[in-house]
């Protein structure tokens, strides 16, 4: 089963990487996707290229 997440909960892609916080749920026909956000030092990084379906995140900690 693939775990639904939600606004605020941290994850990490399953491949490694940042932890990020999910900051937009989007339904799609295929099930939802989810934005992501991190930071990167003391900047913010927001990208519409930061979605991922959940098959592709890991969960690290809730909201």
């Amino acid at each position: 089963m693939v775990y639904q997440f939600k606004v605020g909960d941290v994850v990490r892609l399953n491949s490694g990487g940042p932890e990020m916080t999910i900051c937009l749920v989007i339904e799609d026909e295929s099930g939802p996707i989810y934005r992501c956000v991190y930071f990167s030092g003391d900047e913010l990084i927001d990208s519409e290229n930061l979605v991922f379906p959940a098959s592709m995140l890991s969960f690290v900690r809730a909201a």
